[in-house]
């Protein structure tokens, strides 16, 4: 009896023992699986956050060479300019040629670190980057607003004086109709 009783208690034991396993077991699968839902929601966040670097740094990368198409078709239309007025432009654009191999300096560099420091430093140069193209488009309408009136002026300077003229002939012809 003793041996009988001892035999059951291993087996309920033995039993305890294997279900027990078994439910630990149906634990770590169900662990598992949620490690690896949540190590493939994060890589695909971080697909995502590395294909928005990336055509973020195309896009300033196509930004930047308009920048610089601009700046030298500017050059090209202030060589004519005076000495001085030419010297003044020049600075300018020398000054905005730094800037722009800046920013794309400051682009080429960018190593990930981060979503929310990329957010950050993506937030400044869209910034920094909408400064820089207002500058470029300031100086150029500046020059070509000057270089207008200075064409006007000439021409408003001649239909000035052939206003005059005409109001001299119909006071003439006034004058002489009234004799």
């Amino acid at each position: 009896m003793k041996r009988s009783i001892l035999i059951l208690a291993t087996v309920i034991i033995a039993g305890n023992l294997l279900t027990s396993c078994n439910n630990s077991t149906g634990k770590n699968e169900a662990e598992e699986s949620a490690v690896v839902n949540t190590n493939t929601e994060l890589d695909k966040e971080y697909q995502g956050y590395a294909v928005d670097i990336e055509n973020y740094k195309k896009e300033t990368a196509k930004q930047t060479a308009e920048n610089d198409k601009n700046i030298a078709e500017f050059k090209a239309r202030i060589a004519h300019e005076k000495k001085e007025e030419r010297a003044k432009y020049e600075k300018k654009t020398e000054e905005l040629e730094n800037k722009n191999s800046d920013m794309k300096l400051k682009m080429q560099e960018y190593k990930a670190d981060g979503k929310d420091k990329w957010q950050t430093f993506k937030a400044g140069f869209s910034h920094k980057m909408h400064e820089l193209n207002t500058s470029i488009k300031h100086l150029t309408a500046k020059h070509e607003k000057k270089h207008k009136e200075e064409k006007e002026k000439p021409e408003t300077a001649r239909q000035k004086r052939k206003q005059l003229r005409r109001e001299n002939k119909a006071a003439e012809n006034e004058i002489t109709a009234k004799q």
